[in-house]
């Protein structure tokens, strides 16, 4: 029994050490260690306006390796809110090293939006290296042709003339106003779709049309009062203020009714006799109340000295 497990014993250990040398090499074989990690990312604009098409499905389909129509890696990305696209974190296609080559096609489908995209190009391996995988990021950018919408102005021009063009959704545009009518004035462009209905409003020039857009309308509102134009018409240092006011039309006008005013008086004088007195202008008033507050005064001041003086007396 002894001799046999000595004869055993050596047979189980090697087995151990396959079985533990076997499962790091399957676990390394599923990880994709002994093949090209490729990330691909990108971001999706069109021709005109060039900026970022959020929520567009981008289809990044890789086949091979050389010239082989099956599919490696098939998925459907869709791009950010500034139109940026790209596989999520930890997802990757797993690529055989050793200078294979590879077709990836990157496509979007035709909307009413823009027209279809696809742009296929090659992926080739690097030789294996030593030790583990190797990621490599593609960066493939979609630039398509956007399909454009006829905008129509009303109560403006575009900055380069007419009233009318093909247009794409995000592209900016300058237009100006026509001249308001009298007591208005300029107050914004309404963009409206198809309907009528108001998609957005922008109180200056130049915007980024919105999406949707098939006209666009000045809107006016009442021209505020000019300041200038009320002062000269109602008073302050202006001419009317100087006509009603300090001219010579009121000049002899207050003077002959003071020369009429004094005829009178005096032919009354003359004829009448009447003795009348005229009554006392503003500082004679002034006076006479100034003097009679001091008598009174003054005798309040002797009643109470006489008081205190029987006071006095009394005590004694």
């Amino acid at each position: 029994m002894k001799k046999t497990l000595k004869i055993l014993m050596p047979l189980v250990l090697a087995a151990v050490l396959v079985l533990g040398l076997a499962v790091p090499a399957m676990a390394a074989s599923i990880t994709g260690s002994s093949g090209g990690i490729y990330a691909i990312k990108g971001r999706v604009t069109d021709t005109v306006t060039k900026r970022g098409w959020p929520g567009e499905d981008v289809k990044v389909v890789i086949t091979g390796p050389n010239g082989s129509a099956a599919e490696v890696y098939s998925d459907t990305l869709t791009s950010d809110s500034n139109g940026y696209y790209g596989f999520p974190q930890y997802l990757y296609a797993d690529l055989q090293y050793g200078r294979n080559t590879y077709e990836c096609t990157i496509s979007i489908e035709e909307t009413a939006k823009h027209k279809a995209f696809s742009y296929s190009y090659t992926i080739t391996t690097p030789a294996p290296p030593t030790g583990v995988g190797q990621m490599s990021i593609v960066k493939q950018n979609i630039q398509f042709e956007a399909k454009t919408t006829p905008v129509a102005v009303t109560g403006g021009t575009f900055e380069g003339g007419g009233a009318s063009g093909d247009l794409v959704p995000g592209q900016l545009v300058t237009l100006i106003p026509s001249p308001a009518p009298e007591g208005k004035a300029f107050d914004k462009w309404q963009c409206l779709d198809a309907s009528g209905a108001v998609i957005e409003e922008w109180p200056y020039y130049s915007f980024n049309l919105p999406e949707g857009t098939v006209s666009v309308a000045a809107v006016y509102k009442d021209a505020p009062d000019d300041p200038n134009d009320g002062t000269d018409n109602n008073g302050g240092g202006t001419g009317s203020t100087d006509n009603s006011g300090s001219s010579d039309n009121n000049d002899n006008s207050g003077n002959g009714g003071a020369d009429n005013t004094s005829d009178s008086n005096s032919s009354g004088d003359t004829s009448g006799g009447s003795g009348t007195k005229s009554p006392k202008t503003g500082g004679e008033a002034d006076t006479a109340l100034f003097l009679m507050l001091m008598g009174i005064a003054t005798a309040g001041i002797a009643v109470s000295a006489s008081m205190l003086r029987k006071h006095a007396k009394s005590g004694r």
